[in-house]
């Protein structure tokens, strides 16, 4: 009864062990995020599933709006260069927004138009929208309601950019990586190489190819410019990942890195236009599955009574 027990227990250790090492990325040597995706600041959680890179965000910004409650002391009355500037009836609501991005972007055979709602995330959480305001509807009436830092709620509350983010812009530089679109690919500023990008620069989906300081060795990579279609073109270059509006089950920290500053409320210029409309509401979307099944679930179970992390998750930073 004893070599029972006794083998019992070491069966027990040694499948923790196994959980433990498996949990742990400096002994599976599974990849971790691309470096880009270190720019995100504390306002969002993201982390490595799969093939995806998992971003949790609530899309408020992290810098002041006039689409703030005005008792909210991030609240800032408009102060931007818009002379035809005329806000909107809505207000910046939390959100439970999680994107899932390939985080081993390929171009894809047959380039999908992106949707209206969100397409892409910035590095504050703050969701990218394509060039329109409705189907097939030019921003040139909505981009009046843009605030002082290009931005705005559609009806739902969901606060996002349409064009460049000035608040993140001013503070990490032009040049700097802005977010992410959903096939995975990088949004850059303006500037490369401290000269203006214009969209003669850039391919039919408003991006090329070309070393980033994020990407030595070169990755294909978009660009906000100061004239339409803004952020992206015809549609996405490579297959896009999902979004739904509810978060899943977050996983044990494996690991963590270092957040880039959160941009402050500094004012900023805002972009030009002629009269406003709010924003279709995105399409309703089903919940994300977490693709665990039971015994997974099980193991999972086990090591967590053990304060041991287990699953296939490698990767990931939680910070606000």
């Amino acid at each position: 009864m004893i070599h029972h027990k006794t083998a019992s227990i070491a069966i027990i250790a040694a499948l923790v062990f196994a959980l433990a090492v498996s949990s742990d990325p400096r002994r599976t040597g599974a990849q971790a995020p691309p470096s880009g995706y270190g720019h995100f600041t504390a306002a969002v959680s993201l982390w490595v599933d799969a093939s995806n890179v998992v971003i949790q965000a609530d899309a408020v910004p992290d810098h002041k709006s006039p689409y703030f409650a005005t008792s909210d002391p991030r609240y800032e009355a408009y102060n931007g260069t818009n002379l035809n500037y005329q806000q909107n009836p809505n207000h910046i609501a939390t959100q439970t927004i999680e994107f899932r991005i390939p985080a081993n972007p390929q171009a894809a055979t047959t380039h999908a138009p992106t949707p209206l709602g969100p397409i892409g995330v910035a590095v504050n959480g703050v969701p990218l929208f394509n060039q329109y305001a409705g189907p097939n509807q030019p921003l040139a009436n909505e981009i009046n309601s843009f605030d002082q830092y290009d931005g705005h709620p559609q009806m739902t509350g969901i606060y996002h950019y349409h064009v460049e983010p000035y608040a993140l812009t001013a503070v990490n530089g032009r040049d700097s990586l802005i977010g992410y679109l959903l096939d995975g690919f990088p949004v850059y500023g303006p500037e490369e190489g401290g000269v203006t990008i214009t969209n003669a620069d850039l391919d039919q989906y408003h991006g090329h190819f070309h070393a980033t300081a994020d990407y030595p060795q070169g990755i294909y990579h978009y660009h906000v410019t100061a004239a339409a279609p803004y952020i992206n073109g015809t549609g996405f270059y490579g297959t896009g990942g999902t979004v739904t509006y509810q978060f899943s089950a977050s996983p044990t920290p494996t690991a963590t890195n270092t957040a880039a500053a959160a941009p402050t409320g500094t004012a900023v210029p805002g972009a030009g236009g002629t009269a406003h409309a709010p924003d279709a509401a995105p399409a309703p979307s089903a919940t994300a599955s977490s693709g665990r099944n039971d015994a997974a679930l099980i193991f999972g179970a086990v090591a967590a009574s053990l304060g041991v992390a287990a699953g296939v998750v490698v990767w990931r930073t939680r910070r606000g």
